[in-house]
């Protein structure tokens, strides 16, 4: 086998695929983003996890999306004030409600950010569906986990103690910048971890 029909398989093999789809898919014409159903503690992570996806799903321009605050406002005159009220009435019925032929349901699995000493834990887990009135069409689970052990952090240290050094200064500085930020219904510590998940996730979204 040649070099390049190597190359070739092996980029195969790690593309991207959509975890499922119907035999006849049909891009929805016009989406909404139901509140993110929230398994973790983070209720800020769920709101801005959410919020990212609609500015990426809109940058993807994969089709017409309902603004979340006119989904919201349409939740919330069915009773429906959190995401974890969703499995309380039918996908057809919000389908009908919110006047759009595609639904995305985001599962918030992981949303964890700890800083201990010289050790770090940076994970974010999702799990995000597409329904339409053709039912699940496409379904991608998707986590990052970009953590570093304190052991890790102290053998870089001792093979490159400046290098080291500027990184903890850098990643200080990330951490008191986010917290100064105004805008934080879209900024949150695991910003980078959340918005490559979306981006992988949406990657397998079907054309």
């Amino acid at each position: 086998m040649s070099l390049l029909a190597v190359l070739t398989l092996l980029m195969a093999s790690c593309a991207s695929t959509a975890k499922y789809t119907t035999p006849t898919y049909e891009r929805p014409h016009k989406i909404a983003i139901l509140p993110t159903i929230n398994q973790t503690i983070d209720v800020k992570g769920a709101i801005v996890f959410r919020n990212i996806c609609f500015e990426k799903l809109k940058d993807y321009k994969y089709s017409e999306i309902l603004a979340n605050d006119t989904v919201d406002s349409i939740l919330n005159e069915k009773g429906i004030t959190d995401g974890g009220q969703l499995k309380t009435i039918d996908n057809e019925e919000l389908l009908d409600a919110l006047k759009v032929d595609g639904i995305l349901f985001i599962e918030l699995l992981a949303c964890e950010y700890k800083t201990l000493g010289i050790s770090e834990t940076r994970h974010v887990k999702a799990d995000l569906k597409l329904y339409t009135h053709r039912g699940l069409v496409w379904d991608d689970e998707r986590e990052v986990d970009h953590g570093k052990s304190a052991v890790s952090t102290l053998l870089n240290a001792f093979t490159d103690l400046s290098g080291t050094l500027r990184e903890s200064a850098r990643d200080l500085g990330k951490q008191l910048a986010t917290k100064g930020v105004k805008g934080w219904l879209m900024d949150h510590e695991l910003k980078p971890e959340m918005i490559e998940v979306i981006d992988t996730a949406l990657g397998t979204l079907p054309r």
